[in-house]
């Protein structure tokens, strides 16, 4: 899941840092093309995959993705769909999923279910019928996260571009 094509759509000019200020285990700075980690034990698999997936998404959503900012529409659909790719990811090669904390139990397991689902398979179209459910659930019971759903804009497309063409 994590192409060749993602990673060599960023990987020039991105930068890296260590600073013990930020909140969160690992960010991803738009503005500046730059994934911070808290400390040195926060830089790992899960968190290097997810952030170089939203560095990846900048370079594919029209303006980039600074607009879409904690507290702006737009934020829930870019933070979902980089835990849906890191998900994946980790169903394939080890690695916990994150894009179903907080789900109540049945959800949870429909979430893991539909994420192991389309490891194997791959985005189908079952997955992207599915896909906006499971980001209304991420929405609805994400209390960090959900809150800030763009209506419209709930395609993977960073997703789907990040197959096309790949080796």
């Amino acid at each position: 899941m994590l192409t060749k094509k993602t990673v060599n759509e960023v990987w020039n000019g991105l930068n890296f840092n260590v600073d013990g200020s930020i909140s969160n285990p690992a960010e991803y700075n738009c503005a500046i093309n730059t994934i911070t980690f808290k400390s040195g034990s926060s830089i790992n698999k899960n968190a290097i995959l997810e952030e170089l997936f939203h560095a990846y998404q900048n370079t594919i959503y029209p303006e980039g993705t600074c607009q879409y900012h904690l507290g702006t529409p737009g934020y829930t659909n870019i933070e979902f769909e980089a835990k849906v790719f890191k998900d994946i990811y980790s169903k394939l090669y080890g690695g916990m999923t994150s894009g179903n904390v907080n789900f109540p139990p049945l959800l949870f397991d429909e979430y893991e279910t539909w994420i192991t689902n389309n490891a194997y398979e791959g985005i189908t179209q079952a997955f992207r019928e599915q896909y906006n459910t499971m980001l209304g659930y991420f929405n609805e019971y994400n209390s960090f996260y959900g809150g800030y759903l763009l209506p419209g804009f709930g395609s993977p497309n960073a997703m789907i571009q990040s197959k096309v063409d790949c080796n």
